[in-house]
């Protein structure tokens, strides 16, 4: 009987042991995460710093470097998500940031099939 308990009692601390890994991978990927969307938006804060400079247009929802900063601020928001979901255990925010995660997934999956299947248009208008 009494080995029955140890067996459980090891099994117990192996859980919290692999929970607390978990827990400190998933704040290490959003930390880092979070720092690549900073640098992110500083290149596109950059990138239109120097447009700006070099021309005079005035339509900035087209240039790419806006892009880029809209791309780092979502970033950003899922980061922060991830990050204290991770520290505060707070399902509500893992699962918005899993969500996110998962809709930026299927949008890479849709581009890809949209990138093959609209190959002879961007043909045409390379022409």
């Amino acid at each position: 009987m009494k080995e029955h308990a140890t067996c459980c009692m090891l099994f117990r601390v192996n859980q919290l042991f692999a929970y607390e890994m978990m827990k400190a991978s998933l704040m290490m990927y959003n930390f880092f995460f979070m720092m690549f969307a900073w640098s992110v938006i500083g290149l596109g804060i950059y990138a239109e710093t120097m447009r700006a400079n070099l021309t005079k247009e005035e339509n900035y929802f087209v240039t790419p470097s806006i892009f880029f900063i809209v791309i780092g601020t979502v970033m950003v928001i899922y980061s922060y998500f991830g990050f204290a979901g991770a520290v505060r255990d707070n399902f509500l925010l893992l699962g918005i940031f899993s969500y996110g995660i998962l809709f930026c997934f299927v949008l890479e999956i849709v581009g890809g099939f949209l990138a093959y299947f609209a190959r002879p248009y961007r043909i045409d208008v390379m022409r």
